[in-house]
């Protein structure tokens, strides 16, 4: 096996171009004499970040406050320090990863290099400030490409427009972000080291990047293989066990909530068993073939059929004649040939946030239907 240094190495010698070799080098040229990525040889225009605390946290919900600063070499108006922020493990498969992800809410705001102090901060022209961020080490996507430039995409392609967008073009419909890389100074020995590059991201939860408000309900999916994640099962009844064997509802183990973003957490499923009843009332895998009430007539196009019995023709149709009653089409249909042309059919499940936007779907039927949005990323899936 080769180390990280060695391959780079490898790569630097393997031009037969002298003046690109010594530029390679040159650029690389990040490590002491020890073989550790240190500040002070970082190229001139890389942006960096310092996370300052005793101990990173381990796990998703191993909560540590934490002091630091970003600086960016080029855009010194960009630049921050802060203190008292709170900083999070993120992510549900990719916590138990050596290289965690991190989520920071800024609770004391940012200290501007000008002096200046801000509640809220920009993390590009294209986003709303928010005091919440995800440093994202991508270790399943390690490309650093997949998941910010498809995000970026889907939110500039998408033809179905939120209401909260129309409103404002800075709303979007999934994160943005670029890469930097994170260091950590660790305050109980006084060393600094290298944690990894990082694509500094807008969070999920900032609500106000992706206009969530009000009424506004939006879900992450936590796996990809059960039965109501698949929307197979309206069982919001049934209660389980947590990861560490203490009861809950069985179905947070397969939801949880993204907005409302509350301590303790949100943990209404009205909605979402509103829409999984339906999505089960038109699956054709559990067509029963039993005798329905009455008759039903449905009309498609220009022709109209009548069935007696639920079988899996009459649950089709049921689906093509309903599906816009439940779901926005444009929302809906855009998402899935969006996964099915990046290869993305993991984030049909896992990765997507069903959310319901406006009045409750519960307190007045079809008022409000359900669209979709990509987490950034099938990270270990």
């Amino acid at each position: 096996d080769l180390s990280p240094q060695q391959m780079e190495d490898n790569w630097i010698a393997d031009t037969q171009d002298g003046a690109l070799m010594l530029e390679r080098y040159s650029h690389n040229n990040v490590r002491d004499e020890y073989g550790n990525v240190v500040i002070a040889k970082l190229p001139s225009d890389l942006p960096y970040f310092i996370i300052e605390c005793a101990e990173l946290p381990q796990y998703k919900g191993d909560k540590k406050t934490c002091s630091g600063q970003y600086v960016d070499p080029l855009h010194s108006e960009k630049s921050f320090t802060f203190t008292g922020a709170q900083i999070d493990v993120q992510g549900t498969s990719s916590q138990y990863y050596e290289r965690k992800n991190y989520k920071i809410k800024y609770k004391q705001g940012f200290v501007l290099s000008s002096g200046t102090t801000v509640e809220k901060y920009q993390l590009t022209e294209d986003c709303i400030a928010t005091n919440v961020f995800c440093y994202k080490a991508d270790v399943a996507s390690s490309e650093g490409a997949n998941n910010v430039e498809l995000c970026r995409l889907y939110n500039d392609s998408c033809p179905y427009t939120t209401p909260a967008q129309a409103a404002n073009p800075l709303v979007r419909q999934c994160i943005d972000g670029y890469p930097i890389v994170m260091f950590w100074h660790d305050t109980a020995s006084g060393t600094t080291s290298f944690l990894g590059r990082m694509n500094a991201n807008l969070d999920k939860s900032a609500e106000e990047c992706f206009g969530f408000s009000g009424d506004d309900e939006s879900w992450e999916i936590r796996n990809n293989t059960g039965n109501r994640v698949l929307w197979k099962s309206d069982d919001y009844e049934t209660m389980g066990v947590d990861e560490d064997g203490n009861p809950i509802p069985d179905w947070l183990n397969d939801f949880e909530a993204r907005y409302p973003d509350l301590d303790p957490p949100y943990t209404d499923p009205a909605q979402l068993k509103e829409y999984a009843s339906w999505m089960v009332s038109v699956d054709p895998d559990q067509a029963t073939g039993v005798l329905l009430p009455e008759p039903v007539t449905i009309v498609d196009g220009e022709n109209s059929t009548t069935y007696t019995n639920d079988t899996a023709a009459y649950r089709k149709a049921k689906f093509r004649a309903e599906l816009s009653d439940y779901c926005e089409l444009d929302s809906t249909l855009f998402y899935y040939l969006f996964t099915e042309l990046f290869l993305m059919v993991d984030s049909r499940a896992k990765n997507a946030f069903p959310s319901f936007i406006g009045e409750s779907l519960v307190e007045e039927e079809n008022e409000e239907t359900p669209e979709e949005e990509p987490e950034e990323g099938g990270e270990g899936e």
